[in-house]
């Protein structure tokens, strides 16, 4: 039985894919390429870094404040523990802080629903016990 040809990967990778440009262009070639690539790259290009919240800071950053959620949803947090949700119709709950998380109740429930908050910049994060993601903006 013949032995089976034995091939060097590079020279195989190498014959079959050549250059598109000189080899003294091919390093600023590969980093063009490299930074188009993480530019077009969801969330490469504009990642933001957040960082979880305490109770009072929770309290600072949302007591008094409105936040959007776009196509004209919004949310003011009122320092008397009043929430105002609008997203077509008016709604009406209580929000307070627990530990290091905000909570709300929305009548006719009485079952308190809490949330993770992290910040970044204008932007607030809820993250309810499923991971589920709800960002919130400071209005400019």
């Amino acid at each position: 039985m013949a032995a089976a040809p034995f091939y060097d990967l590079a020279e195989v990778v190498a014959a079959r894919f050549k250059p598109s440009r000189p080899t003294e262009q091919g390093a600023s070639a590969v980093m063009r390429r490299f930074a188009l690539i993480l530019s077009l790259w969801p969330g490469v290009a504009a990642a933001t870094e957040f960082w979880p919240l305490t109770g009072d800071e929770i309290a600072e950053a949302l007591s008094g404040k409105k936040l959007t959620y776009g196509d004209g949803i919004w949310q003011t947090f009122d320092q008397s523990g009043v929430t105002h949700y609008f997203s077509g119709r008016p709604s009406t709950g209580k929000w307070a802080v627990q530990g290091d998380q905000y909570c709300s109740v929305w009548p006719p429930s009485d079952i308190w629903a809490c949330y993770d908050v992290l910040q970044s910049g204008v932007i607030i994060r809820f993250i309810d016990g499923a991971g589920e993601i709800t960002d919130g903006y400071y209005p400019e």
